[in-house]
């Protein structure tokens, strides 16, 4: 089978100059993309990771330098066939971090725009994104429920927050889009749970919005990504209700398609608060040769001090609902790790549910965590997990480094609310009784 494959790359400068790159500007091999859904190599909800546009193009007979392109607009389109689709194929939106050019060519790297969430993009407005987020809640704290906190956090607070490209272009986060729809309950048959009640503390500070997002995403059991408009949006992980997608062995790359013999089983949701309050909720392990049972738990998260009952005092029992839709939603993935080289007239998305056929025959259900697409090379996809004995270690890992990050925001809230000392001069020491009792001096 042969396979037609089309791109186009269009860029707005700093500037406003604008001009697309047609698709025989683009040099050969040089055009991919690089995206995920979960971070590292343990499967965990609460990803939100950039995709990476890396690309090499010709620029002729235009007085463009490698600055002039530091903070570009990228929009990549491809498609499959002779004729584009109607949006042209958009693929994403980018915005240009690394250049360097030799002669007439230009080797760009670029993220979307998940990148904007990080704090060292944004302008200090003199308030902690706890205190704001806080203000939105209303007087007392309302409470509100996670995709509403998803909308405010990405969306509106960019009236208050924004970021600049140098001093020529100002530019604010795109809205978030509401596409949470709830888990499947199993006491309420198919009903879906609209609201997920949270509380945050009006102190709660972080570095970075990006934390804000994670810490709200991995409570609702999925991941965020920017689509293809530039939108930040949240998804949910697809499971066997969506239709799986059945790839076959031999549209992949020969030698490239590896299936584990195991899988990777959500059993068990833990969820322990701040103050040690935990509650759990489990299916039962499997008991069946290559079926590693693993227990999600979500912990120095703030959004979990979130409730149902909130004029009583937290307890596990307030925790139950949450950890017994979480848990039935998340047994019904299918995490099969895999790797392989597809090469089809389709483009695979992240958290896909997909079914692979294997050289017998032998279909294996299983989801796509990460997607290296290249331009006539096909997509890399596969399924990340380890096995049991490496996960533990894994993840052991993975919780000191967030007691770690989450250890510096509280030294740096702390910190804050120390009075500041200033150091007693010889002429002080000398004059004690005309010093004012308001002040605080150190004798250095």
């Amino acid at each position: 089978m042969v396979i037609e494959e089309h791109a186009k790359i269009e860029i707005t400068l700093p500037d406003g100059r604008f001009f697309e790159i047609p698709e025989c500007d683009i040099i050969q091999n040089s055009l991919s993309m690089t995206s995920q859904c979960v971070s590292g190599n343990v499967f965990a909800f609460g990803c939100v990771s950039p995709a990476q546009l890396s690309v090499k193009i010709c620029i002729r007979g235009l007085n463009i330098g490698r600055y002039d392109v530091y903070g570009a607009e990228i929009v990549l389109y491809s498609w499959f066939g002779s004729i584009a689709p109607e949006d042209g194929g958009k693929r994403g939106i980018f915005t240009v971090t690394s250049v360097t050019k030799n002669n007439d060519i230009f080797t760009i790297s670029a993220s979307d725009n998940i990148c904007w969430l990080d704090g060292s993009a944004f302008e200090d407005n003199g308030n902690g994104m706890g205190n704001l987020i806080y203000e939105r809640l209303g007087a007392g704290g309302s409470l509100w429920n996670a995709i509403e906190a998803l909308g405010v956090i990405v969306g509106e607070f960019s009236e208050g927050i924004t970021f600049h490209i140098g001093d020529l272009k100002q530019i604010e986060i795109p809205n978030a889009m509401a596409n949470f729809s709830g888990y499947d309950s199993p006491e309420h048959g198919e009903e879906c749970h609209e609201i997920r009640l949270i509380l945050l503390q009006s102190d709660e500070q972080s570095d970075n919005i990006r934390d804000y997002v994670s810490w709200l995403t991995e409570y609702m059991g999925g991941f965020v990504h920017a689509d293809k408009n530039g939108d930040i949006q949240f998804s949910l992980f697809e499971t066997s209700k969506n239709e799986p997608e059945i790839l076959d062995f031999s549209e992949f790359e020969q030698n490239t398609l590896e299936i584990a013999g195991f899988r990777i089983y959500l059993h068990s949701t833990k969820v322990i608060t701040e103050d040690k309050t935990w509650r759990n909720c489990d299916s039962g392990k499997i008991n069946e040769n290559g079926v590693i049972n693993i227990e999600t738990v979500i912990q120095n998260n703030p959004f979990i001090e979130f409730i149902y009952s909130y004029h009583l005092p937290l307890n596990d029992y307030d925790l139950y609902p949450i950890v017994s839709a979480l848990q039935y939603y998340q047994k019904q993935i299918q995490i099969r790790p895999f790797s392989g080289t597809y090469h089809g007239n389709q483009y695979l998305h992240l958290g896909q549910s997909i079914k692979i056929k294997d050289a017998q025959g032998i279909a294996y259900e299983t989801i796509i965590t990460n997607i290296t697409w290249k331009f006539r090379g096909g997509q890399q996809i596969k399924c990340i997990g380890e096995d049991s004995r490496t996960l533990s270690q894994a993840r052991k890992r993975t919780q000191a480094v967030r007691m770690g990050e989450r250890m510096k925001t509280q030294i740096n809230r702390l910190e804050k609310k120390i009075p500041k000392m200033t150091p007693m001069t010889q002429e002080d020491f000398n004059n004690l009784e005309n010093i004012s009792e308001d002040t605080l001096y150190v004798i250095t």
